[in-house]
């Protein structure tokens, strides 16, 4: 999260275009390495005629194969550094791209990519080197990813963060759509602090916790 708080930082502040992309179905593009040998049953209804108990050996990962994301994160990483993406040392979901047309800088997670740049056409060529490989929902200006909505305001060079649309998903989730709100029961604008550990605790406090 600190990473994509950075990007949308760097979003802001420079004025850079950000844009929003999903690769389809992600799992079944992860190419399985030689040294890795999975096979299938034929699924139901799509069985070879007179080759019903035959088994399929896969070329690619599937979903519900518990390598799969691990596998497409592979296929992911070495199509992006073949096109000259380079990839963070502190962030491995973070890659850069720079060259005398501009600036390219992206966050994935699994399939869902978030892409700033400079100029605006180096996220358009961005599309299309990720559209010439797979299938992609190009899903413009970011406006929703990770739980987190997202507001920009290009004039003042600002972005807002809220997280108003999964907590309402939570709250759905937990029957609590009827539940009445209530304050939190704590001191407003009370500075929590790591205790120090040279100052015994209370016995009263002890004997609560035993």
């Amino acid at each position: 999260m600190e990473s994509f708080r950075t990007l949308m930082h760097l979003t802001a502040s420079l004025n850079w275009d950000i844009q929003h992309i999903d690769v389809k179905t992600a799992f079944l593009h992860g190419i399985l390495p030689k040294d890795e040998t999975a096979y299938l049953e034929q699924p139901e209804g799509f069985e070879e005629p007179g080759k019903e108990d035959w088994v399929m050996k896969l070329r690619k990962s599937i979903y519900g194969m518990k390598q799969a994301g691990c596998i497409w994160n592979q296929t992911f990483h070495n199509a992006v550094t073949g096109w000259g993406f380079e990839q963070s040392k502190k962030d491995p979901c973070i890659y850069r791209h720079h060259n005398a047309m501009g600036t390219v800088i992206f966050g994935v997670h699994i399939d869902d990519i978030y892409s700033i740049a400079d100029p605006p056409k180096e996220n358009a060529r961005f599309k299309a080197e990720l559209h010439s490989r797979w299938d992609i929902s190009d899903l413009g200006d970011i406006k929703f990813t990770l739980g987190i909505g997202i507001e920009r305001d290009r004039e003042s060079r600002s972005i807002y963060l809220d997280q108003g649309a999964f907590i309402d998903r939570l709250i759905t989730r937990f029957n609590l759509s009827e539940a009445h709100p209530a304050d939190t029961p704590m001191t407003q604008g009370l500075q929590i602090q790591c205790p120090d550990k040279t100052i015994p605790p209370d016995p009263m406090l002890l004997e609560w916790i035993q």
